[in-house]
This record gives structure tokens, C-alpha cells and sequence, in this order.
């Protein structure tokens, strides 16, 4: 069960694994999505775990990375679970 308190905002949704170009055939790798990008913005302006991301990601090295990065810019990473059988989507822009 999640639980939120009356100062918590939360983002439910899938963030990505992006691939952007940067020149000479080179991508430069990133997590984005809607609901992410959202709730990444949110936490900078709001008071640190303030901002909850709810999701469902992999048990791999790239999920790791993602929850990682959530928790190191001050997002509240405890509406995410992790599914084994399961990787995160990727997209090329």
C-alpha cells in the first residue's frame, strides 16, 4: 500500500530509456517520459521527496540506474517495484 501525506505530489506513468543524438552517429542516454519528465520538474521547485514517482521498472542495471538518479535529484522512489521478468522501454529520438 502507498501512502502519501497531505504534502506529497505523485506522477504515475512510464518513463523511458531515450537515446538522443549528439553528432557523428553518437547518442547520448537519458530517461524521459511524460509523467517523469513532469514529476522530475516538480521536484526541484518542491521541498526535497516531496515529489513521489509511482511506476514499475526492471531488476536491471539500466532500472537500478533510473531509480538511482530519481533518488539522487529528490524524488520519493517508494511507489516503485520492481518486476524481474521486465526491462524498461526504450526509444530513439
Amino acid at each position: 500500500m502507498i501512502r502519501f501525506t497531505s504534502h506529497t505530489a505523485a506522477a504515475i506513468g512510464e518513463a523511458m530509456i531515450e537515446m538522443a543524438p549528439v553528432g557523428d552517429g553518437l547518442y547520448r542516454r537519458g530517461f524521459a517520459g511524460d509523467t517523469f519528465n513532469t514529476a522530475w520538474h516538480m521536484a526541484q521547485i518542491l521541498p526535497p521527496s516531496r515529489v513521489r514517482y509511482v511506476t514499475r521498472v526492471g531488476q536491471d542495471k539500466l532500472s537500478d540506474e533510473f531509480v538511482g538518479q530519481l533518488t539522487a535529484d529528490g524524488l520519493d522512489t517508494a511507489g516503485i517495484s520492481r518486476d524481474l521478468s521486465r526491462i524498461m522501454g526504450l526509444y530513439l529520438i
